[in-house]
């Protein structure tokens, strides 16, 4: 991890990288377990340093790493990201790129999402949040509509982007 921060800071020493269907961060937390592998992490990615490493556990890691980057770098919570996106508006779109949210299992999610959340486009994909649930293979219309509902000034974006 020490030699993998010093070579690639910005990609956290690919902590969050999968190999095998697990980050080094997953397989660390069942080795060692959650404590041993944030005293580890702590170590080499100090608290305080700028480096988002909540918003990208929560893009990229499960809920329930995020939630411990969340307990020991507490002071991230209320930080932006390098593409100035919330730690919410970080992981609206990490669920959505996810696919698995669909309006008819999870309605309250759709409904529950921030102007801030709607309104970003997700730097990932590009796309804003409606466009997102449109593609891939869940398609969710009723999602596409609760967004574009939500937020009908995403369409003018878009064809102020036409020129």
């Amino acid at each position: 991890l020490k030699a993998g921060m010093r070579h690639f800071p910005t990609h956290h020493g690919f902590l969050f990288r999968k190999y095998k269907g697990k980050t080094a961060c997953e397989a660390a937390f069942d080795n060692l377990g959650e404590t041993e592998a944030m005293s580890i992490i702590r170590r080499c990615i100090p608290p305080g340093d700028c480096h988002s490493i909540v918003h990208r556990a929560a893009d990229i890691s499960t809920v329930l790493v995020m939630n411990e980057f969340v307990k020991y770098y507490p002071d991230e919570f209320y930080t932006r990201d390098a593409n100035g996106r919330t730690l919410s508006q970080v992981q609206f779109h990490a669920e959505l790129r996810r696919g698995k949210k669909t309006f008819h299992h999870d309605a309250a999610f759709f409904m529950g999402a921030t102007d801030d959340e709607v309104e970003k486009k997700d730097p990932m994909l590009g796309l804003y949040p409606c466009m997102v649930a449109a593609s891939g293979n869940t398609s969710d219309l009723y999602a596409v509509y609760t967004l574009l509902r939500r937020s009908p000034k995403v369409i003018c974006q878009l064809d102020e982007c036409k020129g």
